[in-house]
């Protein structure tokens, strides 16, 4: 499916749209479970579109597993190697011809106030200037492409 300008979709869309990236490659696979790896998918795509709970999403998406089954399908999970599972796989939906001539690509930097101990080592806690309070935040970058 190719978006119009200006089309903006549902959360139940964007959901089914990122659902077409080849769960196979993810480590979240099985041999032998009652949920295959696109049911917890499609239950932790639900999670972050709707920005409700996983035990929320369970209750509200027919068929969905219990709340633990996805928690202990998730255990023991990397997290780094999930997110680059995933990156590749949205690499992969997007179509050769985008990269064939420039591209306008809106970008979004936030910071998010940390007040918890400072950890040396976690990458995502950044220090910047004094704002609410602390000088500690989590950095997010956001790239659109218009």
């Amino acid at each position: 499916m190719i978006l119009e300008k200006k089309e903006v979709l549902s959360s139940e869309e964007a959901v089914e749209k990122v659902l077409d990236i080849p769960s196979e490659s993810l480590s979240l696979s099985g041999k032998g479970l009652e949920y295959d790896v696109g049911v917890i998918w499609k239950v932790l795509l639900y999670c972050a579109s709707e920005k409700i709970s996983l035990e929320q999403a369970c209750l509200k998406l027919e068929g969905a597993p219990h709340p633990n089954t996805v928690r202990h399908r998730l255990s023991g999970l990397e997290i780094d190697t999930l997110e680059e599972e995933i990156n590749e796989g949205i690499r992969r939906t997007i179509p050769e011809r985008l990269f064939e001539r420039g591209l306008k690509i809106a970008i979004d930097l936030d910071y998010i106030p940390y007040y918890g101990k400072r950890e040396e080592d976690n990458p995502f806690l950044i220090r910047s200037q004094a704002k609410a309070s602390t000088t500690c935040f989590f950095g997010y970058i956001t790239a659109y492409v218009c």
